[in-house]
Order: structure tokens, then sequence, then C-alpha cells
């Protein structure tokens, strides 16, 4: 809380007050290439209509650049139905530099490795028909194989597709 400057503590939403005065103070502070990242985690608003909305007041949208929502879509299960991750739906809510806003990606998260690139070019890359999805099977530059898993490891076990994949895919 920041009672020298002469907020007044309020049990009643006084985080939302203090990032509503923060903010603009931090920012123009801030040295060029760095970045000031606050994490913040939504909850339902009170009503009738029940809304995502983020505690911390209407200073974080109007001097964010970048509003990235992250929320787990799905669970990652090892054939024994081991749950060894979980995908994570990241949806740009707001950008001052560019981009499409409300574009979303699906990045996969294994709790033993962190964000499994790979995997995520492998899954750009079937969107874009460079990968060839039939059924269980994979099909790429003439290479056949079958699950994920298994696409996975032969890929890793020849760096130069994985460069290829990630050229093609960029």
């Amino acid at each position: 809380q920041d009672n020298e400057k002469g907020f007044e503590f309020s049990p009643m939403a006084w985080q939302a007050r203090f990032v509503n005065s923060a903010l603009p103070r931090l920012l123009p502070n801030l040295k060029s290439g760095s970045a000031l990242i606050a994490i913040n985690q939504v909850r339902s608003s009170i009503g009738p209509v029940a809304l995502d909305t983020m505690p911390g007041g209407l200073a974080q949208g109007f001097f964010a650049h970048f509003l990235l929502q992250v929320r787990r879509s799905g669970w990652i299960e090892e054939p024994k139905g081991n749950k060894v991750g979980f995908d994570m739906e990241v949806r740009l809510r707001k950008s001052k530099v560019g981009g499409e806003n409300w574009s979303n990606a699906i990045v996969p998260f294994r709790v033993d490795g962190g964000i499994d690139v790979l995997e995520s070019y492998i899954r750009e890359a079937i969107q874009q028909k460079l990968i060839i999805q039939k059924g269980a099977w994979y099909d790429y530059e003439g290479m056949k194989a079958m699950g994920m898993n298994g696409l996975k490891t032969q890929l890793l076990s020849n760096p130069t597709l994985v460069e290829k994949l990630k050229a093609d895919v960029a």
C-alpha cells in the first residue's frame, strides 16, 4: 500500500486503486529495453451476468501495451492415461504495437520440461497443411510416424528436418 502519497487504505478494492495510481508513475521511469510484467488473476464479476474481469482497475487496460489472457484448455496425457501437462490457450486481448486483437494460440506445457516448442511447431505445421495427418499417422517430407510422440522422436533424431520445419512454419 502507498500511504505516503495520500491514498487511503480501504479493504474494498484497495488493490485496484493502488494499481490505478501506481502504473502512471511507474511507466515513465522504466528504462528503454525493459519490461514491466503484471500478473493478475481473472475472477468472475459480481452480478447477473457472470463475465470475467481483472481486479486492478481500468489502468491496466489503459497503460498496457499487451494484454494476454492465459487459460488451461485441456490436458496432455500419456497413452496410459497419466497427465503429463496441459494445453495453454493464450489470447491476445489488446495490442498497442500491432497484430490482430483476440487472436489466440494453443501452447503445450509439459510439467517436466516447460513449453514444448517442437510440438508447437508441429501443430502449426498441421494447420498450415505442411504435415499431413491421417488418423494417428503423420507424414512430413516423406517421413511417416505414428502418433505425436513418434513424430517428435523421429524429428529429434534428424536436426536438419527440425530446422526445415521451423523455417517452413515461419
